[in-house]
């Protein structure tokens, strides 16, 4: 792509000024973070975890094994991540910081939680188009705006120091219930912010380009857009009762959506006109915090949620219902 095309691509962005995170919003995020919530232990593992260590030691060390970008260090990379600020109206003093790394440390992804910072693969900054890095680093400042980082931080911890985990003065019941919150919410919160990195880009198709390649690698001529939207609807085709059952089964341990499952998503929202409203001006500024998706999607999703994960503060156990999916399978 050429500079000039770079530039006329940025000027054509659309400033979504004042916009509030519940306008991106998906119904799943908000209701898995209100059960995640509701978890008895989870403020007291916060606090041990956030205890162990501090925020600034994490930035210190990707200060110190990363490279951070600016005009004069992966000068494309800062560029586009102040594009995608401004979408989002960001001041230039809010920005967050993104690093480049050789070789994974913590992961990459959003760090941090009083003041977050991105961390990128060198893979990523030279196989994703600027299109498909605004995508990435949308999604990325979107965990941020959406108050995100906490249990994101929680969760780096809970999976890099878990050997450490055992001096917790909580039951293996109760870690585990934890543990498949977080998880369910994690997945769900990838879908808030899948919307925001296709507001970040505001093109549909390079957006659904960057998740192909997600899913099968960067030879992105072997791919096609239309055939992936096809393999998308056809996942999400409820045949029958057991393929729901194989699909929540194939989920439990994953940290995110499966690709496939990411396009339907976005691509459901874009035909629900949600997209175009917001590009055209008509999105929340914060008068309604909650979106008015919350209510309309509150009694399928808590359904779903509950009836496959329970966590029982008077005994202290929790878990998923497995003996609610033996009923189901042996449904006709």
């Amino acid at each position: 792509m050429s500079e000039q095309s770079k530039s006329n691509n940025a000027a054509n962005l659309v400033a979504l000024n004042g916009i509030h995170h519940s306008a991106w919003g998906h119904p799943a995020d908000l209701l898995a973070l209100n059960a995640l919530k509701k978890v008895p232990v989870l403020d007291k593992v916060l606090q041990y975890i956030l205890g162990m260590t501090s925020e600034r030691s994490i930035y210190l060390l990707h200060l110190a094994s990363a490279v951070r970008t600016s005009p004069t260090q992966f000068a494309r990379l800062h560029q586009l991540m102040r594009e995608v600020s401004q979408v989002f109206g960001l001041e230039a003093e809010n920005i967050p910081h993104v690093f480049v790394t050789r070789e994974l440390i913590m992961g990459s992804g959003a760090m941090g939680w009083e003041k977050p910072f991105i961390v990128l693969t060198h893979t990523e900054e030279q196989n994703l188009s600027d299109n498909e890095l605004r995508a990435v680093l949308g999604r990325e400042l979107s965990h941020i705006l959406c108050g995100h980082m906490l249990y994101k931080s929680l969760l780096v911890f809970m999976d890099q120091f878990s050997r450490f985990l055992v001096s917790i003065p909580i039951a293996n019941t109760a870690y585990s219930a934890l543990m498949s919150a977080l998880r369910e919410w994690e997945r769900k919160s990838e879908l808030t912010c899948d919307r925001a990195g296709l507001l970040a880009c505001q093109k549909p198709d390079a957006f659904l380009r960057y998740v192909m390649k997600q899913a099968g690698g960067n030879n992105i001529n072997q791919m096609s857009v239309g055939d992936f939207i096809l393999q998308a609807e056809e996942y999400a085709q409820n045949d029958n009762m057991r393929d729901s059952i194989f699909k929540i089964l194939n989920l439990l341990n994953q940290k995110h959506p499966f690709a496939v499952l990411r396009a339907s998503e976005i691509i459901n929202w874009i035909r629900s006109g949600e997209y175009d409203n917001i590009l055209n001006g008509s999105y929340n500024r914060g008068e309604n915090p909650i979106g008015k998706e919350f209510e309309r999607a509150k009694e399928s999703y808590k359904n779903s949620f509950s009836e496959h994960f329970t966590y029982n503060a008077d005994t202290n156990t929790g878990g998923f219902n497995w003996e609610g999916f033996r009923n189901l399978f042996n449904k006709k």
